[in-house]
């Protein structure tokens, strides 16, 4: 088929310039989830089409709610790191997905203790080839949303668990994404859910110190988004908005707007993170459709 399957909680991420990894999610209708890996390819009319990828190796289970976090490999060649997400439980396991000039191979990751309890629905970025993962929800545990920080060494093959002071709430489905470096080292939370509801708050994990920080921002409470970084700005895209407190009830309000979160460095008036501080939020004022 030309398309991927209509469903939810499932991964995308860069290739090439025009190429894109789609893997796993779930098709609500049949109640079915996906273990298969996509190739969706871009041709320069913004039109493009999706085609099956054979893989080797010890390939993970269908799942959705994981994330797939692309990490720096020596050799060159892309890789990613899939953890977690939703088979028959939250799941605890970790796979490499490494791509050579052969194909694709699955590698799964030994996994030490301490290690990150299962969970579906976190969030992830890369730290120098490393991964960074927070919060989620495991309905195993109590309480069930999470707000544990844990890095995973891929040289090492070893998590370690981060302790801060100024740990973001528990949540999930918030966005995660590291900011340039001209504003300090720092990886953007923005968003999620718990009990309470969706979330419009932003926190910045340090990467100098490993500690996380909350930051001033004022924008639509959301969840289940995504963002990546445009210059000085942090763009949040979709996601669903409003005041939908648990249990989740009615149908969703799914966010159409493109929104720009902008940072301005204030130098030496400030002595955390450069002066990284968030000033605004700001619609495009271009709905998508």
């Amino acid at each position: 088929s030309p398309y991927p399957p209509p469903t939810r909680g499932q991964t995308l991420v860069a290739l090439t310039d025009t190429t894109m990894l789609l893997y796993g999610g779930i098709y609500e209708e049949e109640d079915l989830m996906h273990g298969t890996l996509l190739q969706l390819s871009l041709n320069g009319n913004h039109t493009g089409a999706a085609s099956k990828v054979g893989f080797t190796g010890d390939a993970p289970k269908p799942r959705f709610g994981h994330t797939l976090t692309p990490v720096h490999s020596d050799t060159g060649s892309p890789q990613f790191i899939l953890f977690g997400g939703f088979t028959d439980f939250d799941s605890d396991d970790c796979f490499l997905l490494h791509n050579h000039d052969s194909g694709f191979r699955w590698e799964r990751l030994a996994i030490d203790v301490p290690s990150p309890p299962g969970r579906c629905f976190h969030s992830a970025a890369e730290l120098d080839g490393n991964l960074l993962i927070f919060g989620g929800f495991n309905e195993r545990l109590s309480p069930e949303f999470l707000c544990d920080t844990w890095v995973y060494s891929v040289a090492n093959r070893m998590w370690r668990q981060i302790h801060s002071p100024h740990m973001p709430s528990p949540r999930q489905a918030a966005s995660l994404q590291q900011l340039p470096p001209i504003f300090g080292k720092a990886v953007a939370l923005y968003g999620g859910y718990d009990r309470c509801g969706k979330k419009n708050d932003l926190h910045l994990f340090d990467l100098a110190t490993f500690q996380w920080r909350p930051e001033p921002a004022h924008g639509p409470k959301l969840k289940g988004h995504t963002s990546c970084v445009w210059g000085n700005t942090l763009l949040l895209v979709g996601g669903e908005d409003g005041p939908q407190e648990w249990p989740m009830s009615g149908a969703p309000q799914y966010h159409r707007q493109l929104l720009a979160l902008r940072f301005v460095d204030f130098g030496a008036l400030c002595s955390s993170l450069k002066g990284l501080v968030a000033t605004h939020m700001l619609r495009s004022g271009v709905p998508y459709s």
